[in-house]
């Protein structure tokens, strides 16, 4: 197993260029999101899968380097105190967290599967009941994993293990240093290659550095407060409630969308007046986008946005022709819950 860690990290690239090109052709193959739809799906999860377990062995390559690193000293450093709770690294959850970040992206790469089959198998109804089954592990793994934060943010590479694609810059930077890093300091050339991919990844990652600490967050740079645990309660029940209205007043009726969307903007809201840090800042700001999913939610999706991409206007040139596949691809697309989901 070793062997394979060590063959994907060392052909990092290769391997999510032919990852992502394989993604790209089932997700736009023909009948995808039609006849042939659960097919598709099924292999587009399969591959999704093999990722998944892709990039859980390089984080288990990548943290057992890393624990190597620790216990190797750094020469003319000085010892710093590090702080447990403080996110390494931007690429990686922190190593007691890894096990949650890899159960919810397991269930990330399976749940439109899910909801396909239940779809199929027994009507749109339990469509609905298969994805509230589904977000209601994902919202105890959630809570499980607000619990260990101690109530503090969650933040994205919390719930999902970094791709091939994330870690890519951190693999081409080793090259490129390792290259030259025997001019670099006489402690180096008696270095072997080993060791010094293993000091490189410590300047890269900043193991050590506690300068990280005001972008990425601790628990006494950034503490926890009543509001903010609010704020994340709302956050992981938001889907819950959403699913339950559906399921009690159906898809016609405005009161799921209202309730949902009323939910996520309490939730932002209660970090309004709140100092965060640069990460927790970008994760505000990708839930705030998150926010136009909604426009493909019925019935505001019927009501208005289809109005918006102007249907039943003329469809006659280039241009209308392409509008209305457009719009046909994303009445489609918006049909399956869980490519409108946000979560």
């Amino acid at each position: 197993m070793e062997g394979y860690q060590k063959f994907l990290v060392e052909n990092v690239e290769t391997v999510a260029t032919v990852e992502n090109a394989l993604r790209t052709l089932l997700f736009f193959m023909p009948g995808r999101l039609r006849d042939s739809q659960l097919k598709l799906e099924a292999a587009y999860s399969a591959l999704g899968l093999v990722s998944w377990f892709n990039d859980l062995s390089i984080i288990h390559y990548l943290s057992s380097l890393r624990q190597r690193v620790k216990s190797t000293p750094n020469p003319g450093s000085p010892p710093v105190k590090e702080e447990k709770e403080v996110v390494e690294n931007v690429y990686f959850p922190p190593n007691q967290i890894i096990p949650i970040a890899s159960s919810l992206t397991f269930i990330r790469f399976v749940e439109l599967l899910i909801e396909m089959v239940a779809k199929t198998s027994l009507g749109k109804e339990y469509k609905y009941r298969a994805a509230l089954a589904v977000e209601s592990i994902k919202a105890m793994i959630k809570f499980w994993l607000l619990f260990k934060l101690k109530g503090r943010m969650i933040l994205q590479h919390y719930v999902h293990l970094p791709q091939l694609r994330d870690i890519e810059s951190i693999k081409l930077y080793a090259k490129e240093q390792l290259a030259d890093s025997a001019r670099k300091s006489n402690r180096r050339k008696r270095m072997t290659i080993s060791e010094a991919k293993m000091q490189i990844f410590r300047e890269q990652t900043a193991l050590d550095n506690t300068t990280h600490s005001p972008l990425l967050g601790g628990s006494t740079i950034n503490p926890s407060s009543s509001s903010s645990i609010t704020a994340e309660v709302l956050n992981i029940m938001r889907p819950i409630v959403y699913l339950l209205t559906i399921l009690k007043f159906g898809e016609r009726s405005w009161l799921p969308l209202l309730a949902s969307f009323s939910v996520d903007v309490t939730s932002l809201s209660l970090y309004r007046n709140r100092k965060t840090t640069e990460m927790q800042q970008f994760e505000l700001t990708r839930r705030t986008i998150l926010l136009s999913f909604y426009l493909l939610r019925n019935p505001l999706f019927k009501s208005v946005t289809l109005r918006i991409l102007g249907e039943g206007k003329g469809e006659s040139g280039v241009f209308g022709r392409t509008m209305a596949a457009v719009r046909e691809y994303i009445s489609i697309y918006q049909e399956q819950y869980f490519y409108t989901s946000a979560t």
